[in-house]
C-alpha cells in the first residue's frame, strides 16, 4: 500500500494505492473497507487500485491518530483466492 501523503491532516484528502507486483492481470477488483461517505473515485472507479479518502474530523485529542483499514483484492476467476491487506492511516490533528 502506498499513501500520499504518508500522514493526512483532518479534512484533507489521502490518495491510497494498492500495488500488486509482477501482475499484468487487469481483472483485479479492490474492495476498500473505508467509510463510503469519505471515499472518492479515481479514474471514475471506487473499486480500482487507487482511491481518494477524506480524513474527516474524528474528534480526537492527541496530536495524531492511527487507524487500521483493509482492502480486499480479487480477480474474479473461478480459482481465485481473495487477499486481504490491512494498512494503517495516520491522521494529524490540526
Amino acid at each position: 500500500i502506498r499513501m500520499t501523503p504518508d500522514t493526512v491532516a483532518v479534512n484533507d484528502t489521502l490518495l491510497i494505492e494498492c500495488i500488486i507486483e509482477d501482475s499484468l492481470d487487469s481483472r483485479f477488483k479492490f474492495q476498500w473497507e473505508l467509510k463510503q461517505d469519505r471515499l472518492h473515485p479515481v479514474d471514475g472507479k471506487t473499486d480500482g487500485k487507487k482511491i481518494k479518502w477524506v480524513a474527516k474530523d474524528l474528534n480526537f485529542q492527541d496530536e495524531t491518530l492511527r487507524i487500521s483499514r483493509t482492502v480486499i483484492i480479487d480477480n474474479g476467476s473461478v480459482d481465485s483466492v481473495k487477499v486481504r491487506e490491512n494498512f494503517p492511516i495516520i491522521i494529524k490533528n490540526r
